[in-house]
């Protein structure tokens, strides 16, 4: 499953870019190669740092190790699909702008470079933590590895990360705010993603994998990387910026005419 997500991926990928290349003449190809190399990186380091053992012989913080073990009720490869699925997603369906176009390919970047960015955060953390698992002492000796890397949870640091990218996407990319009708489904599509993220996050507690503290910690840190890396794709800074050089402006022009006006 793991291959054919990220075949399904990779593939989305090269189409997005090379639609909005030919169609972004303020495309910069060596700015994105450089981007996609800081993903990538981001997303590599993450990976071998999930597969090696804690580096701390100590863990940073406690708490009961004696809970029974379970297996994950939301597997990994899960993660992967989706992953995925909404990169899939933003890169070929339709928004205001149109289809596979410049908003397509930056946010197909951004989703994926907020799940990589938030990867490689949570297995830093979990190896420098090396917090035990609530079900530790039961914990299957071929996952040695992975039995003292409970804070925080990757579970829902990720699918926090997810809900709140593509969240943020629909409310400015998909249909009019100003609609009823398109509000009432922006707002249902955004309070089911916070509601299966939070479905994930609750089981990692249920199978006794993480503690409530990993798991707010995760939704936290996914929810606060998504919205930066979102801001960042779509230049938040420089909407905002030009919204105050307006204002600005017409504040004085209408200085201006009532000076004007006075005189007279």
């Amino acid at each position: 499953m793991k291959k054919t997500f990220n075949v399904v991926l990779v593939v989305t990928i090269m189409y997005a870019a090379c639609t909005a290349y030919g169609r972004d003449e303020g495309y910069s190809k060596f700015g994105e190669v450089v981007e996609w190399s800081i993903i990538t990186s981001a997303f590599t380091g993450g990976y071998i740092m999930d597969h090696t053992p804690a580096w701390t012989s100590k863990p940073l913080i406690g708490g009961t190790t004696d809970s029974p073990y379970h297996e994950s009720t939301v597997p990994s490869s899960w993660l992967y699909a989706g992953v995925g699925l909404f990169s899939t997603g933003i890169a070929l369906l339709p928004n205001n702008s149109g289809r596979t176009n410049r908003t397509s390919y930056i946010n197909t970047k951004g989703i994926i470079e907020a799940v990589s960015f938030t990867y490689f955060v949570t297995a830093l953390t979990k190896n420098i933590v090396g917090r035990k698992r609530p079900s530790y002492d039961n914990f299957p000796a071929e996952d040695e590895v992975d039995s003292k890397k409970s804070f925080f949870s990757g579970h829902s640091a990720i699918t926090f990360s997810i809900a709140t990218y593509s969240s943020l996407y629909v409310f400015e990319h998909i249909g009019d705010i100003n609609d009823p009708l398109n509000l009432t489904g922006k707002i249902l599509f955004t309070t089911g993603m916070a509601s299966l993220a939070s479905y994930v996050a609750y089981s990692r507690v249920e199978d006794n994998m993480h503690f409530v503290s990993d798991i707010v910690v995760g939704g936290i840190v996914g929810t606060t990387m998504s919205s930066l890396v979102y801001a960042f794709q779509n230049k938040w800074l420089d909407k905002k910026r030009h919204l105050v050089q307006r204002v600005d402006v017409s504040f004085y022009n209408g200085v201006g005419s009532l000076s004007i006006s006075a005189v007279f």
